[in-house]
């Protein structure tokens, strides 16, 4: 591992979690709380993960199904949702 490397990682890290914060503060100016995002990083993360781990996939096509998949729970989380009311 060079040096160039380590912070090219450390860049990326820093990156994701920064959009990952992000995505909770814009929710707090809103005036509401939701873990939502922490719980559909998880799952696109684990997804891609697995897929290029395990099944040996490239990437790229890993990224894309980890993307629908989660954009699909969040849809089907979501929508439900939509219908409560008083909170």
């Amino acid at each position: 591992v060079t040096t160039v490397d380590y912070f090219l990682n450390l860049i990326n890290t820093i990156g994701i979690h920064t959009l990952l914060g992000l995505s909770a503060y814009v929710l707090l100016l809103t005036g509401q709380l939701s873990l939502a995002q922490a719980g559909f990083f998880a799952v696109g993360a684990y997804t891609a993960a697995i897929l290029t781990v395990i099944f040996g996939w490239n990437i790229l096509p890993a990224i894309g199904l980890a993307m629908l998949i989660t954009g699909l729970l969040a849809f089907l989380v979501g929508f439900p949702a939509l219908r409560v009311r008083g909170l």
